[in-house]
């Protein structure tokens, strides 16, 4: 295994998901084995390949895999969200799991887990991949946030908060 300075595990399973209890598990073990073994700063991007069915099931997913990176040494999050209000919801969340015991984050990635695969159950028409980009997010005319992409992004904070997640009163959004 070869040293360097940074470092980057990329895990999927079959259907494409990053953010399966399965891919976590992955991230995590082998999240903790390069903290511990290679003094290596690693970390991942949050990108699933796999079906959702809603932008709120989207961010969720990468949510998930952002409790699972701070939880177990990962050093960055390339996919920390591609909207401000993405990034501050990430920043949030990884700012209160940084330093929360092993024990705590587990529950939280469990919890996430069980609702992501109730979601999956649901099914429904999956988003288009290209729905999930800036242009479906922001009016590109005034570079502000669309209303619609704005209720998605505190139904997901209302929706993680109820599952245990720390989100504190003062995150901003839009």
């Amino acid at each position: 295994l070869a040293k360097g300075r940074l470092g980057s595990i990329y895990v999927n399973d079959m259907t494409g998901r990053n953010s399966s209890r399965d891919a976590l598990w992955t991230y995590s073990a082998s999240l903790r084995a390069a903290e511990r073994n290679i003094g290596v700063a690693t970390g991942t991007c949050s990108g699933d390949s796999g079906p959702v069915f809603s932008k709120e099931e989207n961010l969720i997913r990468s949510i998930a895999v952002a409790i699972t990176l701070t939880a177990s040494g990962g050093a960055y999050n390339w996919g920390a969200g591609q909207t401000p209000e993405e990034y501050r919801i990430h920043r949030e969340v990884m700012n209160n799991v940084a330093g929360m015991s092993p024990d705590r984050a587990n529950e939280l990635v469990c919890s996430l887990s069980t609702l992501l695969e109730q979601m999956d159950a649901a099914g429904g028409t999956p988003v288009a991949f290209n729905e999930m980009f800036f242009p479906t997010k922001y009016d590109v005319q005034t570079v502000t946030p669309k209303p619609e992409f704005l209720d998605q992004c505190k139904r997901v904070v209302d929706t993680i908060s109820k599952q245990g997640v720390p989100i504190s009163d003062k995150l901003v959004l839009g």
